[in-house]
């Protein structure tokens, strides 16, 4: 076997330490690639972390929220995610009622979801909608002052849209039942607790 010359076995070793330098050892190639997983994980988690607090604190914002369960007919005031307030209420009895050609029909349920105030009024007026008057079998009124009824809806109503209403109501004693048109019946002394708490734009949770 001829010898290799000096100079060419010098460039040999040369060659193979560099590329001993360029291939990274197997153990160290793969605690690189663990670390890098296991960062784009945290990175995830902490990002989901921060969408599961946006949503806590578009559910449950610092001040006063309302909660309204129709299942269980339960009302509560919580402020900065405490109860401050809890009593039985009347919600929609899911009944549903035609006219007499059948051109309109209604079903008596509560709104699920989410919703804000919208208006606070003391000493409302009932401005008795249509169906009022079908069921109760009379002639729907010709001007808007025979639809005003006073002091069927307690001493305050707390709006949150499309003519549904938390109020009071004369039937104490059905309150924790299901008897309503829609809107959220509650006692006296609780409503007023709701109503001095809330403002336009309070969120209202019904499920």
């Amino acid at each position: 076997m001829r010898p290799i010359p000096a100079l060419t076995a010098i460039a040999l070793l040369l060659a193979a330490g560099a590329c001993r330098q360029q291939e990274a050892p197997p153990a160290a190639g793969a605690a690189a690639a663990a670390g890098a997983a296991l960062e784009k994980e945290l990175s995830r988690a902490e990002a989901n972390l921060r969408k599961l607090e946006g949503e806590r604190q578009r559910m449950f914002p610092s001040g006063f929220v309302i909660l309204v369960d129709s299942a269980a007919n339960r009302i509560s005031l919580l402020k900065n995610s405490k109860v401050v307030a809890e009593d039985r209420c009347s919600t929609g009895m899911g009944f549903e009622l035609a006219d007499e050609d059948g051109k309109k029909s209604w079903t008596f349920d509560t709104p699920r979801g989410f919703f804000r105030v919208t208006a606070t009024i003391a000493h409302p007026t009932w401005i008795r909608p249509d169906w009022a008057f079908v069921a109760d079998g009379i002639p729907l009124p010709k001007t808007p002052g025979e639809r005003a009824q006073a002091g069927v809806l307690g001493d305050y109503a707390i709006a949150f849209g499309n003519g549904y209403f938390i109020h009071g109501t004369l039937y104490t004693r059905l309150l924790g039942s299901s008897v309503t048109h829609g809107c959220i019946r509650v006692g006296d002394a609780t409503l007023e607790t709701i109503y001095r708490s809330v403002r336009i734009g309070t969120p209202i949770w019904i499920y």
